[in-house]
């Protein structure tokens, strides 16, 4: 008698743990969000400095090698001569573009 009731609790325990832990891993984004929203905006940062560390690492080596090169110079004209897709497709289909100039 005694060992069943050992057993049923033992048996109940193991089901509410493993209960606990799936809601807890459920739970965990939830969790996280709500971490993120209670803390102030300083320690937020150095929370996503730490969190996203190597992403980090990777954007400062990136930054500084492109400084270093000139890189960032013919990025941002790169960025300044895209042209909107109405402007590439009127150039496309009336071509003055490709017409030279001449003086009559």
């Amino acid at each position: 008698m005694l060992i069943k009731l050992i057993e049923l609790i033992m048996i109940k325990q193991l089901l509410e743990h493993a209960v606990r832990k799936d809601l807890r891993r459920g739970n965990k984004s939830h969790n996280h969000v709500q971490f993120l929203r209670a803390l102030a905006p300083i320690p937020r940062v150095t929370y996503w400095a730490g969190y996203h560390k190597k992403k980090l690492i990777f954007l400062v080596i990136a930054g500084v090698v492109s400084w270093t090169y000139g890189w960032h110079r013919s990025a941002y004209r790169y960025l300044l001569s895209l042209h909107s897709p109405q402007q590439f497709l009127h150039q496309l289909l009336t071509a003055e573009d490709k017409v030279p100039k001449t003086i009559v």
